[in-house]
């Protein structure tokens, strides 16, 4: 889930760093980039952070911020750590999948309007 949300999230900031008026597409693009950069962050490494630690708080009744661990020992080393590896093993794989099946998606719908042709002025 929180892959998703990140590629969601993602696609919004990028298209959202392009609305920030910069003056030349490499502050845009650098824009972009530290606003993807940083919910990158903040989702992987925040939310399983505040999701696995106890803080001793009862929040209403509610179990939102009692976690398994109260410190950081090596129990906790093994499941949270366990689980960022495997987020950040996957967002490595799924961004650059997504992106690379974009770029042949687009390719293959040009190839369609060209009606297969490899000249760059010929189209249906």
């Amino acid at each position: 889930m929180i892959i998703f949300i990140n590629f969601v999230a993602k696609k919004f900031l990028w298209f959202s760093g392009r609305f920030e008026k910069k003056l030349s597409l490499p502050e845009e693009t650098y824009a972009s980039t530290r606003n993807m950069a940083l919910l990158s962050i903040v989702n992987t490494g925040l939310v399983i952070l505040i999701t696995n630690i106890d803080f001793g708080y009862d929040l209403l009744g509610l179990d939102l911020l009692a976690g398994k661990f109260t410190t950081f020992n090596p129990q906790w080393y093994k499941v949270v750590g366990a689980t960022l590896c495997v987020t950040v093993g996957l967002m490595l794989f799924s961004v650059n999948l997504s992106n690379f099946g974009f770029h042949w998606a687009f390719a293959c719908l040009r190839c369609c309007d060209r009606g297969c042709h490899s000249s760059r002025r010929y189209t249906k």
